[in-house]
């Protein structure tokens, strides 16, 4: 049997040939000794291990103290040893490109990958990163999350790879032996629980084993079995009363005991709370010696808290990556390899294209007719200033980028109009060509009763300040520290008011700078706008808190203005062939360390209302990393699309989708809800502070009955359905068959897939199963297996997916392990999980279905931790 380690070795060696490539897309030359041996013997993990054991027996015990955590010197890296060879290690951010390097390539988001479906071009992608990485000597990238976007408002849910563990898992997979296939080892993110970003650094997330496993743990056990990922980096929460940091449940019962992890657990940037955590499966502190100093774990060691075995494991499997990498064998940099590439950049442009949703079309507006184009006109504040991420450590500065406005410019015709309305309009700039608004302006509502709370380091002082300050605002550089923070220090300002509505009506809080709101004892995140409804006179109490005060360059505000009760405008554009409406989330309100709100602003809204009015050939593009609240606009409307964040090719995407060169194929890696209330697990979010206690925790009581699984539970309709997506084509499934394996260990699932359209085009075949005769409560369904098809107009192509007789097992609570059903099983085969078109049922699973052999095979991977690790 071929041990996990050797699963690992092969993987590592893997290259997919040019042949395998898709047409306009081709792998960089290899530069003499780029790639490892194409053909790994069992003899060379041998041969690891013993240069393994060798290096690990000629450190000091404080040379290997030192690879405990990051370089002091630099953050982003181990500690070298040089008398042996051993190199710093460089880590660079992260999932969308390579980070703080200078200019590289900027991907489109993890979403929107995951919205291709696409595991060949997850690959591609994995590999061009590693050709980025390598070409600037990056060792470890720190990448991919595979968090769940369990609600559509976290802060980071664009990283990742949608609500799906199983689409999120096979997606990672795909994307970590890409990346390692090229020399670069994977970091796979952040383990676990870490579905939001309100208070992500002292929150505690708590689930029940059921939930954890089947859901939460799933994307990572897929990086680790399947992808065989070299890192794992644990979360800044806490996990069912222990950090992520200090989990041994985590940590050494599941990641290293039962799935045979044999790579490094590193902390995410400062999560370490005590030097324990290397006792309870922590590797690698980052990015400094922070908690696991060698002061500190002298001492641990001195009382036996920790022991040297403990140490010596962390360092092997430090070496062990290394030397599996080749990090010790060769210079990471690869000078051959451009920095500007356009091979790299031909998948970005492929997952770009690819990723984009037509939501809807109708009456059919799309795609556009360029030969027809005299005039269109462009709005929004995402038309010129494109987002290519959202905010926080994925940013990447690219050598160009492509903006929706220049892509739609540079695909029409010469003489075809373009014409652009910036929002907000900027001074100087006139409307009179597009729009003129009278509008009635209210009287401001004031913020009254300020004060303030200013916390530093372990001191608090508070302040009343409502006799000098009249309004919520802080700004700070680095050569301008905040009022009462001293220089080079951190800190939170809190403050609390009273907003005094002067009329009754409606009013838009807005904020700047991501501060966390609580509004009428009600906790908002941190939303960059929120409409709220009162009564004149009415008192409305405002609690206001910045955090990391003192950090970097910020401005922080919170300021109310009124809603106009009458919007009345005047198009003369009303004439054009086509009005495109750019706009949506941008890494301004959606990005890492803070949650968003789920409408858009207000003055966004109005200005699809008013647009749409004006021209019935209106067509909304929305960026951002999943759904908004789209009921104030959406009938109005006849087309919307989809673009998530499209990296430096957005506007070239857009224009190919917009004009018919390429047919839209992404399809949702979320369910799109109708409102937020409707989401099964928004009633527990973002959470709540227990009496008594100084941190907050998130309950997840929804279990496993979220995302589509919720909507399914409760018979409610979402806005737009997981998996879905339209077509300038139309698809059709016939002839469904399932037979098992010759092997017995799965399941052989046929159809045939048909494009019914008069243009050629690509779906995405997605297979669910429903377990409907079991005791413990299921899912009306579940993902469980999806091929994208690309098929010519009229074609009809046979498909196979196989399922095999593992991804059938599930969580039993009440026996604490899993299980396999205990009923009937139906097979489902649709385009999105509502647009099931196809279904087999199957009788109980038999004995000889379930032989000694299967069984074993199935335990092997589920088992609990043996006394000792064979990797130890």
């Amino acid at each position: 049997m071929i041990l996990r380690r050797e699963i690992y070795l092969i993987q590592l060696l893997f290259v997919i040939s040019l042949e395998s490539c898709p047409s306009g897309v081709a792998a960089d030359p290899a530069p003499p000794n780029f790639y490892p041996p194409a053909q790994p013997s069992v003899e060379s993990q041998s041969h690891i291990d013993s240069r393994v054991e060798k290096l690990l027996s000629q450190l000091t015990l404080d040379e290997k103290i030192s690879l405990l955590a990051g370089d002091p010197a630099d953050g982003m890296s181990t500690v070298a040893i040089p008398r042996l060879g051993i190199p710093k290690l460089i880590m660079a951010d992260g999932p969308q490109g390579v980070r703080a390097h200078g200019p590289a390539c900027s991907f489109p988001s993890g979403v929107a990958l995951a919205a291709t479906w696409d595991t060949n071009l997850a690959s591609l992608y994995g590999q061009a990163l590693g050709r980025e990485a390598r070409a600037r000597g990056i060792h470890i990238q720190l990448a991919p999350g595979v968090n769940i976007a369990r609600t559509p408002l976290n802060g980071r849910n664009f990283e990742y790879f949608g609500e799906d563990p199983f689409l999120a898992g096979k997606m990672a997979a795909a994307w970590i032996r890409g990346l390692q296939s090229q020399g670069v080892a994977a970091t796979v993110k952040h383990f676990v629980g870490n579905d939001e970003e309100w208070r992500r650094m002292e929150i505690e997330s708590i689930m029940d084993e059921q939930t954890l496993r089947e859901i939460y743990l799933r994307p990572f056990q897929s990086a680790v079995e399947e992808g065989g990922v070299w890192a794992v980096m644990s979360a800044y929460n806490k996990l069912n009363g222990s950090p992520s940091t200090a989990n041994a449940h985590l940590q050494e019962e599941i990641l290293k005991g039962e799935w045979s992890f044999p790579g490094i657990v590193m902390s995410d940037w400062w999560a370490t709370q005590s030097v324990d955590a290397i006792t309870k499966g922590l590797d690698l502190e980052m990015p400094i010696p922070y908690q696991v100093t060698k002061e500190s774990v002298s001492d641990a060691l001195a009382d036996k808290s920790l022991t040297t075995d403990r140490i010596d494991d962390s360092v092997r499997r430090l070496l062990r990556m290394m030397i599996s990498m080749g990090f010790l064998d060769r210079p990471q940099k690869v000078d051959d390899l451009p920095l500007d590439s356009p091979v790299n950049d031909a998948p970005a442009l492929d997952v770009a294209i690819k990723s984009i949703v037509l939501l809807k079309n109708s009456p059919v507006l799309l795609p556009l007719d360029r030969n027809h184009l005299q005039r269109v006109v462009v709005y929004g504040p995402n038309a010129q200033d494109t987002p290519t991420v959202g905010g926080g450590s994925g940013g990447v500065v690219p050598f160009r980028k492509v903006s929706f406005l220049e892509g739609i410019r540079m695909a029409v015709p010469q003489g075809t109009e373009v014409f652009y309305a910036p929002m907000p309009i900027s001074e100087g700039f006139s409307l009179s060509k597009f729009l003129d608004f009278t509008i009635p302006i209210p009287l401001p509502p004031r913020i009254i009763n300020i004060h303030r709370l200013i916390s530093v380091s372990d001191e608090s002082m508070s302040r009343d300040v409502s006799s000098q300050q009249k309004y919520i605002s802080l700004m700070w550089d680095s050569h301008n520290p905040p009022p009462d923070i001293p220089k080079g220090h951190e800190g939170r300002v809190v403050w609390d008011a009273v907003i005094e509505l002067p009329e009754t009506g409606n009013y838009e809080l807005q904020a700047e700078g991501h501060p966390e709101i609580r509004l009428d004892g009600n906790e908002l995140g941190n939303p960059e706008s929120y409409v709220l409804s009162g009564q004149k006179g009415q008192h409305i109490p405002l609690h206001v808190t910045a955090s990391e005060v003192g950090r970097g360059s910020r401005h922080v505000s919170v300021q109310i203005a009124p809603v106009p009760a009458e919007a009345t405008g005047l198009f003369p554009a009303r004439g054009a062939d086509a009005a495109v409406v750019c706009l949506g989330l941008n890494p301004e309100v959606e990005g890492e360390g803070y949650d968003r709100g789920f409408s858009l602003p207000l003055d966004q809204q109005n200005l699809i209302k008013e647009v749409a009015a004006a021209n019935p050939h209106t067509i909304v593009v929305l960026s951002g990393g999943g759904a908004v609240d789209m009921r104030p606009w959406i009938e109005n409307v006849p087309a919307v699309l989809q673009t998530w964040y499209l990296g430096q090719n957005a506007g070239t995407a857009l224009a190919a989708i917009l004009f018919g060169d390429e047919n839209p194929s992404g399809h949702l890696p979320s369910t799109f809800d109708r409102s937020v209330d409707d989401n099964p697990a928004y009633h527990h979010y973002p959470g709540e502070f227990p009496e008594g206690q100084s941190w907050p925790v998130v309950n997840y009581q929804e279990g496993i009955f979220y995302g589509y699984r919720g909507y399914d539970r409760a018979g409610t309709n979402p806005l737009f359905a997981f998996g879905y997506g339209l077509s300038y084509s139309a698809f059709a499934l016939s002839d469904l068959t399932v037979n098992p394996l010759p092997s017995g260990d799965g399941y052989s699932v046929n159809l045939q897939v048909s494009n019914t359209g008069a243009r050629g085009g690509a779906t995405v075949v997605q297979l669910y199963i429903s377990l409907p005769g079991e005791s413990t409560p299921r899912p009306l369904r579940e993902l469980k297996g999806f091929q994208r098809v690309e098929l010519g107009a009229g074609e009809t192509r046979s498909v196979t997916i196989i399922i095999p007789l593992e991804s059938l097992l599930y969580w039993q609570p009440t026996k604490k392990k899993w299980v396999h059903p205990e009923g009937m099983m139906n097979i489902e085969a649709g385009f999105s999980e509502r647009d099931i078109l196809q279904q087999v049922t199957l009788p109980p699973l038999s004995k000889d279905t379930l032989s000694d052999e299967n069984v074993t095979i199935l335990a092997s991977k589920h088992a609990p931790p043996a006394t000792t690790n064979p990797l130890h």
